[in-house]
């Protein structure tokens, strides 16, 4: 049964997870089914509608924009009102989903990247859930374009983070925005000492880190290969990690971690450079070597996503692609050394046998 726009929303049902979400071109006038139908398609594949609870929920969060003048306040404000609710249950998995597909050619409608990750932590800063927080996920589509002017509040940077740092048992970080990305080693060991249990570890997976330096030449910022191991010996339990880095750091990387150098364990799986840089092109080879030696037991992916907008694209992703090549080919080869090596242990195994049996 659908509902009207007079209904009084219900209070939100207490449960372990937040999921937010804020799109600009959602029609206000649907109700029912069919509203739930164009949610569904609007949010992201961790949310789902399941009672007519939410639906008034979200019902209720359209509303709050239906006179508004500033769109630019709009998502923040709705953010706010949600979560003076919400914080006071035992959230565990907060989702953030930030759609705004309106005006595309407005670039300057963007929201300081701090103030959308500060106005989630100050609601819970002085409670108790702030220490059960295990999961943040923000995602955001703004429609911005690759020529847009951009000022510092638009780039994503240790600072821009630091207000979650209050959550800081949380095992998933996942940001994915068209914003620019910058961030140094200095700022993943911040990370690690913030966040010592990260798990999963994903920094604009959909997008990549982008080419600030246009606009921002001190800003440009990316953490090296050193930087990138360091952190997986810091954050122990990391599995999953998606991050730009620079390829030039390789070269020195090499001449660091040598064959007779150690390598610690890890527990990385997996593990996706995005739209990293490029390294010198003598390097391939010794990058594809050192990279297999140091992540092993991971799976090894860069420039997989036409979203990419790096500068240099062709060149960047030409450099990482061969690399990727190169280790694939090396696991390849190592895989079909160990198939022969013990196949010839199962024919001595059978020889032994058969010599015994005829004894």
């Amino acid at each position: 049964m659908g509902f009207s726009r007079t209904d009084i929303p219900p209070p939100l049902p207490p449960c372990n997870a937040i999921a937010l979400s804020y799109d600009t071109t959602l029609d206000k006038r649907m109700t029912g089914q069919k509203y739930s139908r164009v949610l569904l398609r609007t949010l992201p594949t961790y949310v789902s509608i399941e009672d007519q609870a939410s639906c008034h929920w979200f019902h209720q969060l359209s509303r709050k924009f239906e006179d508004c003048k500033d769109i630019r306040s709009a998502p923040i404000n709705a953010i706010c009102d949600i979560l003076e609710d919400r914080s006071k249950f035992d959230t565990q998995h907060i989702f953030i989903d930030i759609q705004d597909t309106h005006d595309v050619h407005l670039p300057h409608r963007l929201l300081p990247v701090d103030e959308l990750f500060y106005t989630v932590a100050k609601k819970f800063t002085d409670s108790n859930t702030a220490y059960r927080v295990k999961t943040y996920v923000f995602k955001e589509t703004v429609g911005l374009l690759a020529s847009a002017s951009y000022s510092d509040a638009d780039i994503v940077t240790f600072d821009s983070l630091q207000p979650l740092s209050h959550f800081l048992y949380i095992t998933r970080v996942d940001i994915d925005t068209q914003r620019f990305i910058s961030l140094g080693d200095e700022d993943l060991m911040s990370i690690a000492v913030c966040w010592p249990s990260l798990q999963i570890l994903k920094l604009n997976s959909s997008y990549g880190w982008g080419s600030p330096d246009h606009y921002h030449p001190s800003l440009a910022r990316r953490p090296t290969l050193t930087g990138i191991i360091r952190l997986l010996f810091a954050c122990s339990d990391l599995r999953q990690l998606h991050i730009s880095i620079d390829g030039t750091s390789i070269s020195d990387a090499i001449r660091v971690f040598q064959p007779c150098v150690p390598i610690p364990e890890h527990r990385l799986r997996t593990i996706d450079l995005l739209d990293s840089t490029s390294g010198d092109a003598r390097d391939i080879k010794q990058a594809a070597i050192l990279l297999s030696r140091i992540l092993k037991q991971a799976d090894i992916s860069a420039w997989t996503n036409d979203a990419f907008t790096t500068g240099l694209r062709d060149a960047h992703a030409s450099w990482w692609h061969r690399v990727i090549e190169s280790i694939q080919r090396s696991k390849g080869g190592a895989n079909e050394e160990s198939r022969s090596v013990f196949s010839t242990f199962q024919r001595a195994c059978k020889a032994v046998g058969y010599n015994r049996s005829r004894r």
